[in-house]
């Protein structure tokens, strides 16, 4: 039996479809200033990175030239088949960058500043993914003593001596380790701005740092 009802169109209030299509505005002009702004910080910091090869002799020159070098070692024009046949990472180019890092004293948190600000690309992610485990040990040697050696540098390990907190590799903290807490072995050092040392040590394949007043090495 055919239905005498007559058919209901819902409509939006015309006030209300504004109100959406405002919001809606808003929302896509926030994203595109949020992108905007966001391309304009990473340009402005590949711009000085780059600036950084007109003085290759300072730290920052240094940073920025090893960074270079690892790119060149893990990727390349060739990508696609560096991929699929697992294949294309220099690794020996990797281990000298880390062996030159030592001998000039350049902390891998500068060179990992300086590959991000680069390529937008996190360093210890990017090696992590190309090395074996036993190749990680070995640039883990090469930077932390200058030599791959048939055996192991000795590293010394670190203990806080006092309460301390444990910063992240984008040095914000991530955890509060009462004294006598074992780190592990000493990989990395460098100076702040306000002169306090850092001192950093692998955690789950993750460099974390700590401030060497709060230290004892063993």
């Amino acid at each position: 039996m055919a239905s005498n009802l007559p058919a209901v169109n819902v409509q939006m209030p015309e006030s209300a479809m504004n109100k959406a299509m405002n919001v809606v505005f808003l929302a896509g002009a926030a994203g595109g200033t949020y992108l905007l702004v966001k391309k304009l910080v990473n340009d402005a910091q590949r711009n000085n990175a780059l600036k950084d090869y007109a003085n290759p002799s300072s730290t920052d020159g240094k940073a920025t030239q090893y960074a270079t070098q690892f790119y060149n070692a893990m990727y390349s024009t060739w990508e696609w088949f560096n991929s699929a046949f697992g294949d294309g990472t220099n690794e020996a180019l990797v281990f000298q960058t880390a062996g030159d890092m030592h001998r000039h004293k350049v902390s891998l948190h500068t060179v990992a500043q300086k590959y991000r600000a680069l390529y937008s690309l996190d360093l210890l992610t990017d090696l992590q993914r190309e090395l074996s485990s036993d190749e990680m040990q070995q640039f883990n040697r090469m930077y932390s003593s200058g030599s791959l050696g048939a055996t192991p540098a000795v590293q010394k390990r670190m203990v806080t001596a006092t309460p301390a907190f444990v910063l992240n590799e984008k040095l914000q903290r991530i955890a509060f380790v009462r004294a006598n807490t074992a780190l592990g072995p000493m990989v990395d050092n460098f100076i702040l701005p306000d002169n306090r040392i850092l001192l950093g040590f692998m955690y789950h394949s993750a460099l974390r740092y700590v401030d060497s007043a709060a230290v004892k090495l063993i």
